[in-house]
C-alpha cells in the first residue's frame, strides 16, 4: 500500500477511536451527573463539549499499529466482494419500488413593471 492509503487508514482509525472514547465518556459522566444533579441540560451540554475535547487529546496519543491496519484492510476488501453484489441487487430493487413524484416546473418570474402595466 502507498503511504497515502496507510495515512488515511490511520486517520480513520483515530476518528473511530475518538468517537468511541467520546461516547463512552459522555455515557459514564452523564450517569454520574444524573446521580448528583438530575436532569440538567446545561451540565449535559458541558459534558458533551468537554468529552469531545478530551477524546481528541487522547486519540492523538494513541499509537496505532499500521501493519495491523493494512492486514485488516486487505482482509476486509477480500470478504465484501461477494456481499457487495448481493447488496447492490437489494438496493436496486428497493429503489425501483419507491415512487418518486415528478418535479413540477418552476413558474416563470414576472417583473413588477409588467404587472403594473397589466393592471392599469
Amino acid at each position: 500500500m502507498t503511504k497515502k492509503k496507510i495515512r488515511t487508514l490511520v486517520k480513520t482509525a483515530r476518528k473511530t477511536a475518538k468517537k468511541d472514547i467520546a461516547s463512552t465518556l459522555v455515557r459514564e459522566l452523564k450517569a454520574v451527573a444524573d446521580k448528583v444533579v438530575p436532569g440538567s441540560k446545561k451540565i449535559d451540554k458541558a459534558i458533551k463539549k468537554d468529552a469531545k475535547g478530551l477524546a481528541k487529546k487522547i486519540a492523538k496519543e494513541i499509537a496505532i499499529d499500521e501493519a495491523g491496519l493494512v492486514a485488516a484492510n486487505k482482509q476486509e476488501k477480500a470478504e465484501p466482494q461477494v456481499t457487495t453484489a448481493n447488496t447492490a441487487t437489494n438496493t436496486s430493487t428497493s429503489a425501483a419500488k419507491t415512487n418518486v413524484a415528478p418535479k413540477t416546473p418552476k413558474k416563470a418570474s414576472v417583473s413588477k413593471t409588467a404587472d403594473k402595466s397589466v393592471k392599469s
